[in-house]
């Protein structure tokens, strides 16, 4: 996807010039959450190792494995499931915010009919809303879920849980 076609879809975006250090301090600064895609630019490492530094410098909360990663050595040729330690459901999501908000939150499960349903009743197209109630579907019946420990053996600690996740500022 290029630029404009993640920024139609309501993502956050900016073009920079990598090469320009200044200029990724000021972005990197305004944003504490960053993904970097880059280019076949001859100077890519200088680059990545500039927004890096950045990041860093700004305190940003994410892209930490991805740090280490890039900065450490024995990743070649290796794939990694970044996910958390422990699997959750929309339960255990209602019973964190529970604890977060200090009030019963309940998960009233519905039928993916009925999430179309609510969906289009909403004023969303209704193509849109059959592919997110059966996304829903298919995130309900734990097809996504992917327990692993590569993401907290790159850190060299446990992954967070939803409550300290709900909280982190």
């Amino acid at each position: 996807m290029r630029l404009g076609e993640l920024a139609a879809a309501g993502f956050g975006t900016a073009a920079v010039d990598l090469s320009d250090s200044a200029a990724v301090e000021e972005l990197v600064a305004r944003h504490s959450d960053i993904v970097l895609i880059s280019g076949g630019d001859p100077n890519r490492l200088a680059q990545h190792e500039s927004v890096i530094k950045a990041a860093k410098n700004a305190n940003a909360r994410h892209a930490e494995a991805l740090a280490i990663v890039v900065t450490t050595a024995g990743h070649d040729n290796v794939t990694y499931s970044l996910s958390g330690d422990t699997d959750f459901t929309y339960a255990d999501i209602a019973e964190a915010m529970s604890v977060v908000l200090e009030r019963e939150v309940a998960y009233q499960p519905v039928t993916a009919e009925e999430l179309r349903g609510a969906l289009i009743n909403s004023g969303m197209g209704g193509g849109l809303a059959a592919f997110l109630a059966g996304l829903d579907e298919t995130i309900a019946a734990g097809v996504f879920a992917r327990v692993g420990d590569d993401l907290s053996r790159l850190l060299g600690r446990p992954t967070t849980g939803l409550v300290e996740g709900l909280t982190a500022k």
